[in-house]
């Protein structure tokens, strides 16, 4: 058969769980087992090195070793599963409020939540790592830290009404799009420039109209309106000249210029590619100021 036939009509998951439990019987139970939330909170609560597999967007599965390491305050069916390959618990243990939200919310991301009422794929390891129990017997050990985790991951997630909303970067993964919106994206890659600036109108969801306007504004400056100019040029210099502060998630002129610095610093430095860029980042200030005035 066709690979294309094949991915446009994958088997039913009927016919998917049918083949794991013929073919696997032992992880077919070991996710059955999992249905249960209080078997998947039995299980972290041993304290004992677990597996986490986990899939991000259209990439492969991927095995995280780690333990159990509290709950979200308020939420006890929001676990925390500390990754013992990423990080020892005793460095985290004594650290302040700061490294340890980091830590649940910084990248590379050390402590990660377990929905224990979602059929978790978590399984147990039959030989754990001397090094793993090491690091989980320190975890369970210090309930405090578990506690100071837990309250850690309910800041995460609180949000302030009033706080503005969140780049479109971070909101992706805010839910699923019509399949209007679908069928106007796959004429999107099919279009010449100035469709797609009359499809980006179309577009019933906000975040891909703001892409979209982006994806023109970098393309095809022509198609944009004297007020979408104006408007993209106050946000790229608002970026450009973000303060240079944990809060701040891009580059700015002024992370870019400390960046240029310290690789100036470091024995073998290219300097010649670093003129470049340096070069490159002056004048887009200067592009930036002209206009702005």
């Amino acid at each position: 058969m066709d690979a294309t036939v094949r991915a446009e009509h994958p088997p039913p998951p009927q016919q998917v769980a049918r083949l794991i439990a013929n073919g696997d019987p032992a992880l077919w139970s070991a996710i059955l087992h999992n249905r249960d939330k209080h078997n998947v909170t039995a299980t972290l609560e041993t304290f004992r090195p677990v597996e986490l597999v986990l899939r991000f967007g259209g990439g492969p599965p991927r095995a995280y070793v780690g333990c159990f390491c509290g709950t979200a305050a308020g939420n006890p069916t929001n676990a925390a599963f500390f990754d013992l390959e990423a990080a020892d618990p005793e460095a985290l243990i004594e650290a302040d409020d700061a490294a340890l939200f980091q830590a649940v919310d910084g990248t590379p991301q050390i402590i990660r939540s377990i929905a224990t009422n979602k059929v978790p794929a978590l399984f147990p390891i039959a030989n754990p790592n001397p090094d793993h129990l090491r690091k989980a017997a320190l975890i369970a050990a210090n309930p405090a830290f578990r506690a100071r985790v837990g309250e850690a991951m309910a800041a995460r997630h609180v949000e302030d009404p009033a706080a503005p909303p969140p780049p479109v970067e971070k909101q992706i993964y805010g839910g699923f799009y019509a399949k209007a919106d679908r069928d106007l994206l796959a004429e999107f890659q099919r279009a010449d420039w100035s469709r797609r600036r009359e499809i980006v109108d179309l577009l019933a969801d906000g975040r891909l109209r703001q892409l979209g306007r982006r994806l023109i504004a970098f393309h095809a400056p022509e198609f944009m309106s004297a007020d979408e100019a104006e408007q993209f040029e106050a946000f790229l210099r608002e970026r450009w000249n973000a303060p240079d502060a944990p809060g701040t998630e891009w580059t700015t002129i002024a992370s870019a210029t400390r960046a240029i610095a310290e690789l100036r610093a470091k024995p073998g430095a290219d300097s010649g590619t670093l003129n470049e860029i340096a070069a490159f980042i002056r004048q887009r200030t200067v592009d930036r100021l002209f206009k702005a005035n």
